[in-house]
């Protein structure tokens, strides 16, 4: 045998070594890119969070409204500075592939709520009694290919699962939120299961 078929044999094997070690640990990239995401997605929503917590703090502890909560939290975030990334990036994803401005959805049931301070309007105070208490009611819940400022009303646990249609699978997870009180959370299939049929 030749050089030439030596290095072609040598080349060969060094190919299927490659194609094996790329199937071989391909799940485990998989696996890291959906960790790496759902991460990303936690830190959008911790940002989120703070940012909404900052407008209701300068307004009363009062939420603010459905049609404007984008312009709300954006007006409360402080640019990544040297990231290349825009506060409005935020606002995305990463597993959201719809180009959407948002990856979010705002629950218009809570706006112009405090969850410390009553209201003199009884419109408010029968909102309240709909959602119960607002620590655990859904205030932003993730939806991809939301529509810019996109908000809805969200009566219960079974319209937040209803909007977590695109799903992250590290640990089961389903979906990124923020609850009432402005804390970041996340909710598994199996918690969203227990919740159905149940109010906030």
């Amino acid at each position: 045998m030749g050089v030439r078929e030596r290095m072609r044999i040598q080349y060969a094997l060094v190919a299927i070594i490659c194609v094996l070690l790329f199937f071989a640990f391909r799940p485990y990239y998989v696996i890291l890119v959906e960790r790496r995401d759902f991460q990303t997605c936690q830190s959008n929503v911790l940002a989120i969070a703070r940012a909404i917590t900052t407008y209701s703090s300068d307004y009363d502890g009062t939420l603010p409204n459905g049609s404007g909560w984008m312009e709300a939290a954006l007006g409360n975030m402080t640019a990544r500075s040297n990231t290349g990334f825009r506060k409005e990036d935020l606002f995305r994803c990463p597993r959201d592939k719809s180009g959407s401005p948002s990856s979010y959805l705002y629950n218009d049931l809570l706006e112009g709520l405090s969850p410390d301070i009553r209201s003199n309007r009884p419109e408010d105070e029968e909102r309240r009694k709909r959602i119960g208490r607002l620590d655990r009611a859904a205030l932003v819940v993730e939806k991809h290919g939301s529509p810019m400022n996109a908000h809805a009303t969200l009566n219960d646990w079974d319209a937040v699962a209803a909007t977590m249609s695109t799903i992250h699978d590290v640990g089961g997870l389903t979906g990124s939120l923020i609850y009432g009180n402005g804390s970041p959370g996340s909710k598994t299939r199996e918690q969203l299961e227990n919740l159905k049929g149940r109010k906030f």
